[in-house]
């Protein structure tokens, strides 16, 4: 028959106690309830030969108000009133039948140990999200909508919950600081969850059309002039749809010029200048 291997007991201060000695030393009200309330305090005490006070400790009635205080007295430590308030065996109780849950969908000891910070339903949710400590929040429930309020937080679901969002602007997760896994967006409710900002448009100059500067003017004659309205009319079109490629446009513009007498008009002006 194979030997049963024990296991230890786990204190804030303190892990994996093996001896009485060592759990009445640090012993803590709030894990040595939830050992309790699972069934692990029974199954330690017997395996240690404790069965008398394993049975003083399911003799308890646990609806009773002082059942804190007679669990602190079975095993020789002080119950303190003012500190033991905030520990009540309800709480530890829906703490780990929460635990019982989640271990369902998953036995990291990180999300175990975070489970006030699992949503079940929209409610829990919103009560997260008040709490600006809880950068991250787990999801176990079927559906949850989220708002612009829920920024900031890391969402993970442990059951493929749906996501669906509801009055935000048009702005990316990213910009919300809301980071999603393990969750299925629903539908097109909303752009942000797929798309980024719309670019603004970009403005463009409008052309108040060809016109020469009279100080050339007089240079050039009429089949001159038709080509430098041409040529103007070609960089124009060019500049106006440019794509931060200049080869795309300036071999039309270069063609231009190669084959009109303007190749070497400024050069010329220039000549007559000097």
């Amino acid at each position: 028959m194979a030997r049963k291997i024990r296991f230890g007991l786990n204190m804030p201060e303190k892990q994996n106690i093996r001896t009485m000695e060592e759990l009445k030393q640090y012993f803590d009200l709030k894990a040595v309830l939830e050992y309790y309330f699972n069934n692990k305090l029974t199954e330690w005490l017997n395996d240690r030969g404790y069965a008398s006070i394993a049975e003083q400790l399911n003799a308890l009635d646990r609806d009773k108000d002082d059942f804190e205080e007679n669990v602190c007295k079975i095993f020789g430590a002080q119950y303190k009133a003012e500190s033991a308030g905030a520990v009540t065996a309800e709480d530890v109780e829906a703490l780990v039948d929460r635990k019982e849950e989640i271990r369902k969908y998953t036995d990291d000891v990180n999300i175990l140990e975070n489970a006030g910070n699992v949503a079940f339903n929209q409610a829990e949710l919103n009560a997260l999200v008040k709490d600006d400590s809880s950068k991250t929040v787990y999801l176990l429930g079927k559906e949850f909508t989220l708002t612009a309020k829920y920024k900031n937080k890391t969402y993970v679901g442990l059951n493929n919950s749906t996501v669906k969002f509801a009055e935000v602007p048009e702005v990316t997760l990213e910009e919300l600081g809301i980071k999603l896994t393990g969750v299925k967006i629903l539908g097109d409710t909303i752009k942000v969850a797929k798309e980024a900002v719309k670019p603004k448009a970009k403005k463009r100059r409008i052309s108040s059309g060809y016109k020469v500067s009279a100080a050339f003017d007089f240079l050039l004659n009429d089949e001159q002039r038709a080509q430098s309205e041409k040529l103007f009319n070609c960089i124009e079109e060019g500049l106006g749809s440019y794509e931060f490629n200049p080869d795309i446009k300036s071999d039309k513009l270069l063609n231009v010029i190669e084959n009109s007498d303007l190749k070497g008009y400024f050069k010329n002006y220039l000549d007559r200048m000097a």
